[in-house]
Protein backbone atom coordinates (compact mmCIF):
# COMPACT_ATOMS: atom_id res chain seq x y z
CA UNK A 1 0.00 0.00 0.00
CA UNK A 2 2.83 2.43 0.86
CA UNK A 3 4.43 1.79 -2.53
CA UNK A 4 1.14 2.59 -4.26
CA UNK A 5 0.80 5.82 -2.27
CA UNK A 6 4.36 6.79 -3.14
CA UNK A 7 3.72 6.15 -6.84
CA UNK A 8 0.53 8.21 -6.74
CA UNK A 9 2.28 11.08 -4.99
CA UNK A 10 5.08 11.01 -7.57
CA UNK A 11 2.62 11.06 -10.45
CA UNK A 12 0.64 13.88 -8.83
CA UNK A 13 3.80 15.95 -8.31
CA UNK A 14 4.81 15.45 -11.94
CA UNK A 15 1.33 16.47 -13.13
CA UNK A 16 1.34 19.57 -10.93
CA UNK A 17 4.76 20.53 -12.26
CA UNK A 18 3.44 20.20 -15.81
CA UNK A 19 0.56 22.52 -14.90
CA UNK A 20 3.00 25.05 -13.46
CA UNK A 21 4.88 25.03 -16.75
CA UNK A 22 1.61 25.69 -18.55
CA UNK A 23 0.60 28.58 -16.31
CA UNK A 24 4.00 30.19 -16.58
CA UNK A 25 3.83 29.81 -20.34
CA UNK A 26 0.86 32.13 -20.58
CA UNK A 27 1.95 34.58 -17.91
CA UNK A 28 5.70 34.83 -18.37
CA UNK A 29 7.29 32.77 -21.11
CA UNK A 30 5.56 33.95 -24.26
CA UNK A 31 6.46 37.63 -23.91
CA UNK A 32 8.35 38.26 -27.17
CA UNK A 33 11.69 40.05 -27.45
CA UNK A 34 11.60 43.75 -28.26
CA UNK A 35 11.29 44.23 -32.05
CA UNK A 36 14.56 46.18 -32.22
CA UNK A 37 16.44 43.21 -30.74
CA UNK A 38 14.86 40.35 -32.65
CA UNK A 39 16.71 38.54 -35.41
CA UNK A 40 14.49 38.02 -38.50
CA UNK A 41 15.12 34.28 -38.61
CA UNK A 42 13.84 32.16 -41.50
CA UNK A 43 11.13 29.72 -40.47
CA UNK A 44 11.35 26.08 -41.41
CA UNK A 45 8.81 23.26 -41.35
CA UNK A 46 10.07 19.85 -40.27
CA UNK A 47 9.23 16.59 -42.03
CA UNK A 48 7.57 14.24 -39.49
CA UNK A 49 8.54 11.14 -41.47
CA UNK A 50 12.20 12.14 -41.47
CA UNK A 51 12.08 12.90 -37.76
CA UNK A 52 10.53 9.53 -37.03
CA UNK A 53 13.41 7.79 -38.81
CA UNK A 54 15.85 9.82 -36.71
CA UNK A 55 14.09 8.96 -33.42
CA UNK A 56 12.92 12.56 -32.92
CA UNK A 57 9.69 11.69 -31.11
CA UNK A 58 8.84 15.01 -29.42
CA UNK A 59 7.62 16.67 -32.63
CA UNK A 60 4.68 14.59 -33.84
CA UNK A 61 4.24 12.88 -30.44
CA UNK A 62 2.86 9.73 -32.05
CA UNK A 63 5.55 7.55 -30.46
CA UNK A 64 4.85 6.82 -26.75
CA UNK A 65 8.53 7.50 -26.03
CA UNK A 66 7.85 11.23 -26.22
CA UNK A 67 6.32 11.05 -22.72
CA UNK A 68 9.77 10.37 -21.27
CA UNK A 69 10.99 13.66 -22.70
CA UNK A 70 8.02 15.48 -21.19
CA UNK A 71 9.05 14.12 -17.79
CA UNK A 72 12.67 15.07 -18.41
CA UNK A 73 11.53 18.53 -19.50
CA UNK A 74 9.62 19.01 -16.24
CA UNK A 75 12.61 17.99 -14.12
CA UNK A 76 14.96 20.22 -16.10
CA UNK A 77 12.50 23.12 -15.95
CA UNK A 78 12.07 22.86 -12.20
CA UNK A 79 15.74 22.39 -11.34
CA UNK A 80 17.00 25.14 -13.63
CA UNK A 81 14.16 27.47 -12.62
CA UNK A 82 14.77 26.96 -8.91
CA UNK A 83 18.44 27.84 -9.43
CA UNK A 84 17.76 30.66 -11.93
CA UNK A 85 19.82 28.82 -14.56
CA UNK A 86 19.27 29.20 -18.28
CA UNK A 87 22.13 27.37 -20.05
CA UNK A 88 22.46 23.58 -20.28
CA UNK A 89 25.13 21.43 -21.93
CA UNK A 90 24.30 17.92 -23.17
CA UNK A 91 27.29 15.58 -22.94
CA UNK A 92 28.22 11.99 -23.72
CA UNK A 93 31.34 9.90 -23.01
CA UNK A 94 31.80 8.74 -26.61
CA UNK A 95 30.13 9.00 -29.99
CA UNK A 96 26.97 7.00 -30.62
CA UNK A 97 25.31 7.47 -27.22
CA UNK A 98 22.42 9.51 -28.64
CA UNK A 99 23.12 12.91 -27.06
CA UNK A 100 22.00 14.78 -30.19
CA UNK A 101 18.75 12.82 -30.21
CA UNK A 102 18.21 13.72 -26.55
CA UNK A 103 19.15 17.37 -27.16
CA UNK A 104 16.68 17.80 -30.03
CA UNK A 105 13.83 15.98 -28.29
CA UNK A 106 14.32 17.94 -25.08
CA UNK A 107 14.42 21.26 -26.96
CA UNK A 108 11.23 20.42 -28.86
CA UNK A 109 9.49 19.42 -25.64
CA UNK A 110 10.51 22.63 -23.85
CA UNK A 111 9.42 24.75 -26.81
CA UNK A 112 6.07 22.99 -27.00
CA UNK A 113 5.49 23.91 -23.33
CA UNK A 114 5.89 27.56 -24.30
CA UNK A 115 9.48 28.07 -23.16
CA UNK A 116 11.55 30.22 -25.50
CA UNK A 117 14.28 27.72 -26.31
CA UNK A 118 17.51 27.98 -28.29
CA UNK A 119 19.31 24.79 -29.36
CA UNK A 120 22.89 25.16 -30.60
CA UNK A 121 25.08 22.50 -32.21
CA UNK A 122 28.64 22.81 -30.90
CA UNK A 123 29.73 19.31 -31.88
CA UNK A 124 31.81 20.98 -34.56
CA UNK A 125 33.41 17.86 -36.00
CA UNK A 126 29.97 16.48 -36.91
CA UNK A 127 26.77 17.63 -38.58
CA UNK A 128 24.52 15.30 -36.61
CA UNK A 129 21.91 17.85 -35.57
CA UNK A 130 21.31 19.16 -39.08
CA UNK A 131 20.96 15.58 -40.27
CA UNK A 132 18.59 14.66 -37.43
CA UNK A 133 16.32 17.61 -38.17
CA UNK A 134 16.63 17.30 -41.94
CA UNK A 135 17.34 21.02 -42.41
CA UNK A 136 20.22 23.39 -43.14
CA UNK A 137 21.00 27.00 -42.30
CA UNK A 138 22.40 29.60 -44.69
CA UNK A 139 25.69 29.62 -42.75
CA UNK A 140 27.24 27.39 -40.12
CA UNK A 141 28.01 27.89 -36.42
CA UNK A 142 31.55 26.74 -37.18
CA UNK A 143 31.88 29.41 -39.85
CA UNK A 144 30.75 32.09 -37.40
CA UNK A 145 33.27 30.93 -34.80
CA UNK A 146 35.96 31.12 -37.45
CA UNK A 147 34.92 34.69 -38.26
CA UNK A 148 33.51 33.80 -41.69
CA UNK A 149 29.75 34.26 -41.21
CA UNK A 150 27.13 36.41 -39.51
CA UNK A 151 25.65 34.71 -36.47
CA UNK A 152 21.97 35.19 -37.33
CA UNK A 153 22.52 33.39 -40.64
CA UNK A 154 23.42 30.26 -38.67
CA UNK A 155 19.92 30.02 -37.13
CA UNK A 156 16.43 29.05 -38.18
CA UNK A 157 13.16 29.20 -36.28
CA UNK A 158 10.88 26.21 -35.74
CA UNK A 159 7.40 27.20 -34.63
CA UNK A 160 6.98 30.14 -32.29
CA UNK A 161 9.35 29.25 -29.47
CA UNK A 162 12.32 27.24 -30.82
CA UNK A 163 15.40 28.63 -32.57
CA UNK A 164 18.17 26.29 -33.75
CA UNK A 165 21.80 27.07 -34.61
CA UNK A 166 23.32 24.40 -36.84
CA UNK A 167 26.74 23.24 -37.93
CA UNK A 168 26.58 22.35 -41.63
CA UNK A 169 30.16 21.22 -42.14
CA UNK A 170 32.93 19.76 -39.97
CA UNK A 171 35.45 22.16 -38.41
CA UNK A 172 39.04 21.01 -38.29
CA UNK A 173 40.41 22.83 -35.24
CA UNK A 174 37.28 22.69 -33.11
CA UNK A 175 39.03 22.57 -29.72
CA UNK A 176 40.88 25.82 -30.32
CA UNK A 177 37.66 27.44 -31.54
CA UNK A 178 35.76 26.41 -28.42
CA UNK A 179 38.50 28.02 -26.34
CA UNK A 180 38.17 31.27 -28.30
CA UNK A 181 36.50 34.56 -27.40
CA UNK A 182 33.82 34.28 -30.11
CA UNK A 183 32.11 31.57 -28.06
CA UNK A 184 31.31 34.18 -25.40
CA UNK A 185 30.17 36.57 -28.12
CA UNK A 186 27.87 33.86 -29.50
CA UNK A 187 26.21 33.25 -26.14
CA UNK A 188 25.73 36.91 -25.32
CA UNK A 189 24.48 37.81 -28.82
CA UNK A 190 21.90 35.02 -28.73
CA UNK A 191 20.71 36.08 -25.28
CA UNK A 192 20.28 39.69 -26.41
CA UNK A 193 18.56 38.90 -29.70
CA UNK A 194 16.37 35.91 -28.81
CA UNK A 195 15.91 36.28 -25.04
CA UNK A 196 15.63 32.53 -24.46
CA UNK A 197 14.36 30.98 -21.29
CA UNK A 198 16.67 28.05 -22.00
CA UNK A 199 19.76 27.56 -24.15
CA UNK A 200 20.77 23.96 -24.86
CA UNK A 201 24.23 23.18 -26.24
CA UNK A 202 24.97 19.84 -27.91
CA UNK A 203 28.67 19.31 -27.16
CA UNK A 204 31.26 16.85 -28.54
CA UNK A 205 31.89 13.54 -26.71
CA UNK A 206 33.96 14.12 -23.59
CA UNK A 207 36.45 11.27 -23.86
CA UNK A 208 37.59 11.81 -27.45
CA UNK A 209 38.75 15.45 -27.19
CA UNK A 210 38.92 18.39 -24.81
CA UNK A 211 36.25 20.34 -26.72
CA UNK A 212 33.51 19.83 -24.14
CA UNK A 213 35.70 20.56 -21.13
CA UNK A 214 36.82 23.80 -22.76
CA UNK A 215 33.21 24.93 -23.02
CA UNK A 216 31.62 23.66 -19.79
CA UNK A 217 32.64 26.60 -17.55
CA UNK A 218 30.47 28.84 -19.76
CA UNK A 219 27.17 27.09 -18.91
CA UNK A 220 25.11 26.82 -15.76
CA UNK A 221 24.76 23.04 -15.72
CA UNK A 222 25.27 19.84 -17.70
CA UNK A 223 23.61 16.49 -18.33
CA UNK A 224 25.31 13.27 -19.45
CA UNK A 225 23.85 10.77 -21.97
CA UNK A 226 25.17 7.21 -21.64
CA UNK A 227 24.29 4.25 -23.87
CA UNK A 228 23.17 0.94 -22.38
CA UNK A 229 25.41 -1.92 -23.43
CA UNK A 230 28.06 0.45 -24.77
CA UNK A 231 29.05 3.00 -22.13
CA UNK A 232 31.06 1.55 -19.23
CA UNK A 233 30.68 2.48 -15.59
CA UNK A 234 34.24 3.82 -15.54
CA UNK A 235 33.45 6.11 -18.48
CA UNK A 236 30.40 7.48 -16.68
CA UNK A 237 32.43 8.00 -13.51
CA UNK A 238 35.17 9.85 -15.37
CA UNK A 239 32.73 12.09 -17.24
CA UNK A 240 30.79 12.83 -14.07
CA UNK A 241 34.04 13.75 -12.31
CA UNK A 242 35.07 16.13 -15.07
CA UNK A 243 31.62 17.69 -15.47
CA UNK A 244 31.21 18.19 -11.70
CA UNK A 245 34.62 19.85 -11.51
CA UNK A 246 33.60 22.28 -14.27
CA UNK A 247 30.20 23.25 -12.84
CA UNK A 248 26.79 21.95 -11.77
CA UNK A 249 26.14 18.39 -12.93
CA UNK A 250 22.47 17.35 -13.10
CA UNK A 251 22.74 13.61 -13.70
CA UNK A 252 22.85 10.79 -16.24
CA UNK A 253 20.37 9.68 -18.89
CA UNK A 254 20.67 6.00 -19.76
CA UNK A 255 19.78 5.74 -23.44
CA UNK A 256 19.24 2.79 -25.80
CA UNK A 257 17.70 0.53 -23.16
CA UNK A 258 15.86 -2.62 -24.16
CA UNK A 259 12.54 -1.79 -22.54
CA UNK A 260 8.93 -1.06 -23.22
CA UNK A 261 8.06 2.11 -25.11
CA UNK A 262 7.05 4.14 -22.06
CA UNK A 263 10.37 3.26 -20.39
CA UNK A 264 12.50 4.10 -23.43
CA UNK A 265 14.64 6.57 -21.47
CA UNK A 266 15.63 5.98 -17.87
CA UNK A 267 16.71 9.05 -15.93
CA UNK A 268 19.09 9.04 -13.02
CA UNK A 269 20.29 12.13 -11.26
CA UNK A 270 19.69 15.16 -9.08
Amino acid sequence: MELIKEALNTARASRDAERRVGSLTAAELRSPPAPSETWPLPRVVLDPRHLERERIVSYAMTDPSHVAFNLLRTKIYKTMGDNKWSTLAILSPTAGCGKTTVSVNLALSLARAGCRTVLIDLDLKKTSMARALGIKTESSIGEYLEGKAELQKCFVQIGETLSVGLNNQPVRFSSEILHGERIDELIQSVKRALRPNFMIFDLPPMLVSDDAIAFLPRVDCSLLVAAAGMTTASQVDECERQASAAGSFLGVILNKCESTAHEYYNYEGY
